[in-house]
């Protein structure tokens, strides 16, 4: 499923496009007009034939009304009249939405874009090979990103994306939390309480881990607006030899089935190999 991985995690560069959109990505109201601009069915509609499904959990509705009243609310307008919203505190606003070349993520990019330009805001889609997006990433130089990523049923994989929309906060746990070296940026309370509550997956049993603290998580995350997940179950086509037997054709994704369970699949036959 791809998603948009906002960066929130309040780190402020001396560049003035890192600080208006720090500006800007730190005031929920921002991140919620960015959501309720996406018109998810039109997104399942163009990308997929229609055969996705909205994501339950976010308003992406192309309510363009509402999404630009909260812009006007935090102060967000057109004040020198270009056609494009400033920041609250009158700076020019503009940043880049990136994502790698070779995939559909430019399809996501185009219509995310037009939505947002609707609202008067200026993005742009960079598109950029995948070593130089994970060492921006890893630089805390991205403030938007189009990435794939498991989706709730996958929840195993423990998959949220944090070191994508708060990458140095990733770094100090990654570091080791409390004992990390006090130059890491410590993360706000309640992305520590996200992240101990996704550790937790592993330690209760699968029904509770599904059932219980996957929605939670899912909840924390739409809630905040960290990430923006129109879509799920987004279909795929899968190629395979018709002399591989066993093969499931139908429920979740096939190629994920298959990394764990290799072993029911059988060549029908097998004296042709």
């Amino acid at each position: 499923t791809a998603m948009l991985g906002l960066n929130p995690d309040g780190t402020v560069k001396d560049d003035e496009a890192s600080q208006t959109w720090q500006e800007m990505v730190s005031d929920l109201r921002f991140r919620q007009a960015l959501m309720y601009a996406i018109d998810a069915e039109e997104v399942s509609d163009t990308i997929y034939s229609g055969l996705a499904t909205s994501n339950p959990y976010y308003e992406c509705t192309h309510d363009t009304e509402k999404a630009n009243a909260l812009l006007d609310e935090m102060g967000a307008v057109d004040a020198d009249g270009d056609g494009y919203r400033e920041t609250p505190s009158g700076k020019k606003f503009q940043w880049q939405m990136w994502l790698t070349e070779g995939n559909d993520h430019k399809s996501f990019a185009e219509l995310y874009a037009e939505y947002w330009r609707e609202l008067g805001l200026n993005v742009d889609i960079y598109v950029t090979e995948e070593s130089l997006l994970n060492a921006s990433m890893n630089a805390n130089e991205i403030p938007m990103r189009i990435f794939y990523c498991n989706g709730p049923s996958f929840w195993p994989f423990l998959d949220w994306g944090i070191n994508i929309w708060a990458p140095m906060y990733n770094a100090w746990f990654t570091a080791g939390g409390e004992s990390a070296d006090g130059e890491l940026l410590e993360p706000t309370e309640e992305v520590k309480e996200f992240y101990h509550l996704v550790n937790s997956m592993m330690q209760v049993d699968a029904n509770t881990a599904a059932n219980v603290i996957t929605p939670e998580c899912c909840q924390f995350i739409a809630d905040n607006l960290y990430i923006i997940l129109p879509i799920l179950n987004c279909p795929s086509a899968i190629s395979y030899s018709r002399d591989l037997g066993n093969v499931p054709t139908g429920g979740t994704n096939i190629t994920h089935t298959m990394n764990f369970d290799m072993e029911r699949l059988f060549f029908v036959n097998p004296e042709a190999h």
